[in-house]
């Protein structure tokens, strides 16, 4: 076998080793200088008269970093579902669970406020268990006010939404402790106790745990959604962004 029939016979193997950096020398014979710089002409020659392989390639890698994102969703998804942390309420009164909605949401988002009497009226409408995950990222302040929600939430779920109804209706800016402690006293909660609660590990971890999982997946800021395992970012501005994401 010829130099120039040993190449074209790689060329595949020496295109993916080029374009992907992995090493697989291992599987063949040693090559001199001369034999990998006409193994490279090879490719050149190849890749110039099929441009259209470049183009599969590509298509190929796309597919698969989806697939690997759409793998890191349902298992972030499945993590928030099942973690009894994680504040959840249902639409209707009554009925079965039919689909599921995961909010990642912050006390200082006007979007996420925004889109909050959306969220209520497609839950009920459509059967959503709506999971709210506490992503403080835009103040200190927002850390303080999902700190203070997850210990008042340890206490009773009754009073976590109504502390949290309370903080999301309000467009305004959160500015001062003041209105984390109104929001509190709203809910019957005693401001100082849990002041003290959310200096805890536990609860600190928790809402780093929610960090850590929007990292995970690539949430870019907030609001985040994933309808039934779909993500959807930014904002909502009606109920049929959200109903075209339902598994039907």
């Amino acid at each position: 076998m010829t130099v120039r029939q040993y190449g074209s016979a790689v060329a595949l193997a020496a295109l993916l080793t080029l374009s992907t950096g992995a090493v697989a020398e291992e599987t063949l014979p040693p090559l001199s200088a001369e034999q990998r710089a006409q193994i490279e002409s090879v490719v050149h020659d190849y890749l110039v008269s099929h441009p259209e392989v470049l183009i599969e390639a590509a298509q190929a890698m796309e597919e698969k970093r989806q697939a690997e994102a759409a793998r890191t969703v349902a298992r972030i998804s499945s993590e928030i579902l099942n973690d009894p942390h994680t504040p959840s309420r249902f639409g209707p009164a009554e009925g079965e669970v039919k689909h599921t909605l995961i909010e990642f949401f912050d006390y200082n988002c006007t979007y996420c406020k925004q889109a909050r009497p959306l969220i209520e009226d497609f839950a009920g409408k459509h059967g959503v268990k709506v999971y709210y995950v506490e992503f403080p990222v835009l103040s200190p302040l927002s850390a303080e006010a999902s700190l203070i929600g997850m210990a008042l939430f340890e206490e009773s779920q009754e009073k976590y939404f109504i502390y949290q109804d309370f903080l999301m209706a309000r467009m305004e800016k959160l500015d001062s402790r003041a209105t984390l402690k109104e929001a509190v006293e709203k809910a019957g909660g005693d401001f100082d106790a849990l002041m003290e609660k959310a200096k805890g590990e536990a609860l600190q971890n928790s809402v780093g745990s929610n960090i850590d999982r929007g990292r995970a997946i690539g949430v870019p800021g907030v609001p985040f959604f994933i309808v039934d395992g779909k993500p959807l970012r930014g904002g909502v501005t009606s109920l049929e962004v959200l109903e075209g994401l339902l598994n039907k």
